[in-house]
């Protein structure tokens, strides 16, 4: 009986064992597919620029500042701040013209503060509220 039960096991394991063979034989090898991943490498973005004052009118859709906060000298986390301290809440700016940042999938306003105080700049468009009117791609 135990001979018996032995040879049992033994078959099941030996099928288990084709079976399992059968699936990773399907299967693409790790180093294949690690392989393939690097074989076809993305282009990095175009870097955006920190110093863009696009070329435009100073009239556009009004725009007021939703949290205390800086303009920047380009549409990216990433640049620079205009100034020394941050404009109020609610400070009324410009939007000249949005452009939408291809790094982060975010949209910025290029903006004409109303106020002689301040230059003109770009702002996150999640840092304000947005009056009537279309405004135009940068």
């Amino acid at each position: 009986m135990q001979e018996l039960k032995r040879r049992a096991l033994a078959g099941g394991a030996a099928i288990a064992f084709g079976v399992t063979a059968a699936v990773f034989a399907v299967m693409p090898s790790a180093s294949a597919a690690a392989q393939a991943d690097t074989t076809s490498t993305p282009q990095a973005p175009a870097a955006v620029n920190c110093n863009w004052d696009p070329s435009r009118g100073t009239t556009g859709v009004s725009v007021v500042t939703t949290k205390s906060i800086r303009l920047r000298y380009g549409p990216a986390a990433g640049c620079s701040f205009i100034g020394w301290s941050d404009m109020g809440v609610p400070t009324q700016l410009w939007a000249v013209c949005k452009y939408r940042n291809p790094d982060s999938g975010n949209t910025w306003y290029y903006v004409d503060p109303d106020d002689a105080d301040w230059r003109k700049g770009w702002i996150y468009s999640g840092n304000v509220r947005v009056g009537s009117g279309t405004i135009p791609t940068c």
